[in-house]
């Protein structure tokens, strides 16, 4: 019968720290690599979701606006029609 433990002995060494890769990185020094590379980051991320959330705006607006073809549109004259 083939068992797939370690037959050896030997147990194998668990880890002592159980923190997220995210925890292990925020535990770190910012050097300008990563300063420069996370402002970057950011930035770019800002606009992308500036631009989401104004296209679904603009999209929503646009679903609500109803058209009414009975109503005359408003005139105005302007000194250069006279």
């Amino acid at each position: 019968m083939v068992n797939a433990q370690n037959q050896t002995g030997k147990s194998t060494p668990k880890p002592d720290d159980r923190r997220t890769p995210a925890e292990k990185l925020a535990a770190k020094k910012f050097d300008f690599r990563r300063k420069v590379y996370q402002n970057l980051v950011t930035r770019y991320n800002y606009y992308y979701n500036a631009k989401l959330k104004l296209e679904n705006t603009l999209k929503g607006i646009q679903q609500q606006q109803q058209e009414n073809y009975n109503k005359l549109l408003p005139f105005t004259r302007t000194p250069s029609n006279r």
